[in-house]
């Protein structure tokens, strides 16, 4: 299972409904079953917890008998304290995002590979790191590979866009396409995706993965060794990938519908009232937490920080990413690094790796 972003919400609900109600077998003439699942999936009563009796057999009787059926997944940069953004306000009114059943990754899933965004400051993409529930930490073939990597939310997904919503009102689909000639476009570091992609190819690899599904519009769908893909994507991080727009949360007015033309006026009743502005525009940096004594490799959750100021020894030439890809305090003004080394440092423990 691949995902990124608000997706990731998508798939990790999908893995604790198959860790409450299995893999139902197939049954054409009793599609409810499959609707039951899931509401049982959401019920929080106790009786339809995925451990209760009741859900074990269920499980054996309408399941595969798979005990970890879901052998990877990869996820990039999931958002959302439970996987779903939230507001950064209390709104009072009583109303909820859904969130997940369970908020850590289930059993069912052996090994997760989740790459974070360092330098991503828009306050509704809150990071939501992945974990077990401690009590399942030492089973057998379950692990956790999180690495932090240097860049923002946009740039890790490889998302070129404009703040344009699809499949809206009939007003929205005449005025936004005229607003967005009045707005600036978003653009990827590509550097720094192809990096992350890396990472994600070679966790593949480690874990047992052979070829990559290719694409072809014209024919036959190739499939493609593994080492070839990683091999070219190294190619291109080296020799053509271009970097993009940088932190743009700073002027984040500017890139909405129409900004180009609105940010002067927002920008001067920011200045005239800091709080509304503060709550909708000021950019939030994201904190990396401490990774924990015992977070080393071959542990079963291993989080990890990308060291874009060292060499890298595992592309040609050495590179450091950070000048490569034009990481300097003018395009990616966050500090969460370095209040990470600084917290560190102060307790005494590496964090390179």
């Amino acid at each position: 299972m691949f995902t990124l972003s608000r997706g990731a919400y998508i798939v990790r609900s999908v893995a604790g409904l198959i860790n409450n109600c299995g893999i139902i077998i197939p049954n054409p003439a009793n599609t409810a079953l499959i609707d039951q699942a899931y509401s049982l999936y959401r019920n929080p009563h106790p009786i339809h917890h995925p451990s209760s009796p009741e859900m074990v057999d269920f499980r054996s009787r309408v399941s595969h008998a798979v005990r970890t059926p879901i052998k990877f997944m990869g996820i990039f940069d999931t958002v959302g304290s439970r996987g779903i953004p939230r507001l950064n306000y209390d709104t009072g009114t009583g109303f909820e995002w859904p969130e997940f059943y369970d908020n850590v990754v289930s059993t069912v899933v052996e090994k997760v590979y989740h790459a974070l965004a360092i330098h991503d400051r828009f306050w509704i993409f809150e990071p939501c790191l992945a974990s077990r529930d401690p009590r399942h930490t030492a089973l057998a073939n379950l692990r956790i590979s999180q690495k932090w990597f240097l860049g923002c939310h946009y740039d890790l997904a490889r998302q070129e866009f404009q703040f344009f919503r699809e499949g809206g009102s009939w007003l929205e689909a005449i005025s936004f396409p005229v607003l967005n000639l009045f707005s600036k476009t978003v653009t990827p570091n590509h550097k720094l995706a192809d990096m992350v992609l890396i990472w994600m190819l070679k966790g593949i690899r480690a874990e047992g993965g052979g070829d990559i599904i290719g694409s072809n519009t014209n024919g036959p769908v190739p499939l493609i060794p593994i080492q070839t893909a990683i091999d070219n994507t190294i190619q291109r991080l080296i020799n053509q990938s271009p970097t993009g727009t940088g932190d743009m949360y700073a002027d984040i007015v500017s890139y909405l519908p129409g900004g180009r033309f609105f940010s002067p006026l927002v920008n001067w009743l920011g200045r005239l009232d800091e709080t509304p502005y503060a709550i909708l525009f000021k950019p939030v940096e994201r904190m990396i937490p401490d990774h924990g004594m015992n977070s080393i490799a071959g542990a079963p959750i291993w989080n990890q920080v990308y060291d874009y100021d060292a060499p890298d020894t595992s592309l040609p030439g050495h590179p450091i990413l950070r000048a490569i890809a034009d990481i300097d305090v003018g395009r990616y003004p966050s500090r969460t690094l370095e209040k990470f080394v600084a917290y560190m440092n102060g307790v005494g423990r590496p964090w390179r790796g």
